[in-house]
């Protein structure tokens, strides 16, 4: 396999292009994970404000 500029800079660029899809797809993930979380508390929440009406 030839050391190419070209492949040097390649190489390079897929690296960084990775590197950030990877960051993104973490950062992504935890902001899913913390609406879910949130989503699930307010559900929590609104289901014990229902169960406080019944009584």
């Amino acid at each position: 396999m030839f050391m190419t500029p070209f492949n040097v800079c390649f190489r390079a660029f897929n690296k960084i292009v990775l590197n950030n899809f990877l960051r993104e797809k973490i950062k992504f993930n935890a902001v899913q994970s913390a609406l879910h979380h949130g989503l699930l508390a307010a559900n929590t929440v609104i289901a014990g404000m229902k169960k406080c009406e019944f009584y």
